[in-house]
């Protein structure tokens, strides 16, 4: 975990994130950072990406990815990543939207790797171009600039730092 820094980074304002989809393939695990994701599919809400992960700056943060052939049946997503917690008793909630639908709530307290699953159903996707559309939305009503905590000159407002990305279908 000692990749994960607070140190001033810029974030990216919203017009210049218009970033085409993230060109996605089912099963597959994508990393953020600068290695891989970088500024794909990042459309708002993103910090500047760092070499092995992205953290969020706002309240939220939106993706967009499509992938080749539209899903018809249930998939999960999986995100692994650190959630920013501002001291003792802190905690981060986390609502992940799809397309508009609700895919899950997360309550973290603990300051560790944490996997957030959810799920999508066939009928959550977009159908674009002979593929599926996804805009995915990480809302963080309790993101923090760690400035205003008295901790570095970090003016992001954070809330999670995302390591990895995958989505897959159910196992059979």
């Amino acid at each position: 975990m000692d990749d994960v820094s607070f140190e001033p980074v810029n974030s990216f304002p919203p017009r210049r994130l218009a970033a085409p989809p993230l060109d996605y393939k089912l099963g597959f695990t994508r990393m953020f950072g600068t290695s891989d994701i970088a500024l794909s599919g990042l459309c708002s809400g993103w910090s500047v990406p760092e070499a092995t992960h992205n953290w969020n700056d706002g309240n939220d943060a939106s993706l967009a990815l499509w992938t080749h052939d539209l899903p018809m049946l249930p998939c999960i997503l999986a995100v692994e990543g650190l959630p920013f917690l501002a001291g003792g008793g802190a905690r981060q909630r986390i609502t992940l939207y799809a397309n508009g639908r609700r895919l899950g709530f997360w309550h973290l307290t603990e300051s560790r790797i944490h996997f957030l699953e959810a799920a999508i159903e066939p009928e959550y996707w977009l159908d674009r171009d002979a593929g599926g559309l996804l805009n995915l939305v990480w809302h963080f009503p309790d993101a923090v600039k760690p400035v205003d905590l008295g901790r570095a000159e970090d003016h992001r407002k954070l809330g999670f730092c995302f390591r990895s990305l995958t989505i897959d279908y159910y196992p059979p």
